[in-house]
């Protein structure tokens, strides 16, 4: 979920994520598309229209194994690598990200 300003977008995939064992999850904000994109494994599996600039991103309550739905059970996991750039890669550079593991020199 993104909250910006008045209006939010959730980009919810149809399917559980797997457990047990370490998987690759990526969350792309584009507002130039006017979307948001959630990839699993370097597949895209939802995407949802986004309005509004990333200015207006509401950044005092996001957090990372927690939801905003009070009834979802927190994130019983631990988190290798967390990374943020400074815009949206596509699809290509996602799939090449999750092949290429820890630390990809492809994005320097």
């Amino acid at each position: 979920r993104v909250n910006l300003g008045a209006s939010s977008a959730v980009a919810r995939a149809n399917m559980p994520f797997p457990t047990d064992q370490r998987i690759h999850v990526a969350l792309v904000l584009d507002p130039d598309q006017a979307q948001i994109a959630l990839y699993l494994e370097g597949a895209l599996v939802a995407s949802a229209a986004m309005s509004g600039s990333l200015t207006q991103l509401r950044d005092v309550d996001n957090w990372i194994g927690r939801s905003h739905d009070a009834a979802d059970p927190g994130l019983s996991a631990s988190i290798s690598e967390l990374r943020i750039y400074d815009r949206a890669l596509t699809a290509a550079e996602l799939s090449t990200s999750q092949s290429a593991g820890s630390d990809p020199l492809f994005l320097e």
